[in-house]
């Protein structure tokens, strides 16, 4: 049976990461369905020292070091 990956928000962006870590796997998902995912960052060029970043730094339940922590762990990056 084909795999489709679908996911909200977070979910999103685990459907996201478990298609990139298994892309080469001998039954990959045939395709995504991402529902508004975090996958990115500011636009190119762009701060997290500015505008949205700074104004809602610390809002409830997603503060600006949320964000990081959480991209840090779907890139793997330290």
């Amino acid at each position: 049976l084909p795999i489709v990956l679908c996911g909200e928000s977070a979910g999103g962006n685990l459907a996201a990461g478990v298609a990139h870590a298994t892309r080469h796997h001998p039954r990959p998902a045939i395709g995504q369905v991402l529902i508004y995912p975090d996958l990115g960052g500011p636009e190119p060029g762009g701060k997290e020292s500015a505008g949205s970043y700074v104004e809602h730094a610390e809002a409830p339940l997603l503060t600006l070091s949320d964000i990081e922590f959480y991209r840090q762990v779907r890139f793997g990056k330290t």
